[in-house]
């Protein structure tokens, strides 16, 4: 009797830690904000800021660098660049997932006059010829996620932030001079600031061509701008 009386003490005391126990929630999914025009946007909180519960259009513009792996000319191989691309964004009407978007165009041009280094020739490019990317089989479906902000050299941040995924996405490699071209595969994974995306490194952006094994990354700006509304972010603080 008296082992079992112990027993049904414990029973109780767990039942009562249990019920008392804190419950940890799981994170917020990260969801598209946009600021009204004119409106004062508070360091925290949503003041000013609409949830795109429709569809919004962004265009986006900028400078990236495009990074290949040749070397043999003793210099970086890099090209600063010009981009273009056109999304729509949209969240949800299920507050436990997460904002979704749609890349409807994207093209990255890199030659002489967008750029003081030219330097990157990704295959079958030549080097020091310009060349051109563009988005294949287009409107590639792309997820918010969360993540770890990433650290620039003059902006070595920390915390949570959000991160624009296509996870999977194909470009055409146009090569301006040879008239050559090829085929690679790839992500996109931009951090999401307030009215643009950051590229950073391999893991924010990187393409590969199958046969031959070359590949490229990006890295840089580019500046999004909605069609009905000021700013984009992804979360209130941007």
């Amino acid at each position: 009797m008296r082992s079992r009386s112990l027993a049904l003490i414990g029973a109780g005391l767990a039942a009562a830690f249990a019920i008392g126990a804190p419950t940890t929630q799981a994170a917020a999914p990260p969801h598209w904000y946009l600021q009204e025009s004119g409106s004062w946007v508070s360091l925290s909180g949503l003041t000013g800021l609409v949830e795109q519960m429709t569809p919004e259009t962004l265009s986006g513009e900028g400078e990236l660098a495009v990074y290949t792996e040749n070397e043999p000319h003793g210099e970086k191989p890099v090209s600063n660049c010009l981009a273009k691309d056109t999304e729509s964004i949209e969240d949800p009407s299920e507050a436990t997932l997460p904002g979704t978007g749609s890349m409807e165009a994207f093209e990255v041009i890199c030659e002489k006059g967008t750029g003081s280094l030219n330097a990157a020739y990704p295959t079958p490019c030549l080097y020091g010829e310009g060349f051109e990317l563009k988005g294949v089989d287009l409107n590639w479906p792309s997820v918010l996620e969360s993540g770890t902000k990433a650290k620039a050299k003059s902006r070595a941040t920390s915390g949570s932030t959000g991160f624009d995924s296509v996870g999977s996405a194909r470009l055409e490699v146009f090569c301006l001079h040879t008239r050559e071209h090829a085929e690679y595969e790839g992500f996109l994974r931009p951090e999401v600031l307030v009215g643009r995306v950051r590229f950073i490194k391999a893991s924010t952006g990187e393409f590969v061509e199958p046969a031959s094994g070359a590949h490229f990354y990006f890295k840089g700006t580019v500046f999004v701008e909605p069609t009905n509304f000021k700013d984009v972010r992804v979360t209130p603080e941007g």
